[in-house]
């Protein structure tokens, strides 16, 4: 049976094994994803701030934070708001 590929969704992993982000990286491209990965939290905030993603996929046993809890109220709505001002650069096509 083949595989069902999805509309060009992008999904966020960020996990500090470097093997376990590839692997799922080749798993969800290979299902059609876009993916964007990093390593740290630190990394995956800055790339938030100019890439909008759909799904996130996070490590629970971050270094420096847990993937559980990755985000104070604050951060939500800067992300949010991050989000949005991309989405709208693309469709601007800018």
């Amino acid at each position: 049976m083949g595989r069902m590929r999805v509309a060009s969704r992008t999904v966020l992993i960020v996990d500090d094994d470097a093997s376990l982000r590839q692997a799922l990286e080749r798993v969800l491209v290979g299902m059609g994803y876009r993916v964007v990965t990093a390593g740290s939290p630190d990394t995956a905030y800055a790339l938030l701030r100019s890439e909008p993603v759909d799904a996130a996929l996070l490590d629970v046993r971050l270094p420096t934070m847990s993937g559980r809890k990755p985000f104070r109220p604050q951060q939500i709505t800067e992300w949010l708001h991050a989000t949005l001002r991309a989405r709208d650069r693309k469709v601007a096509g800018r």
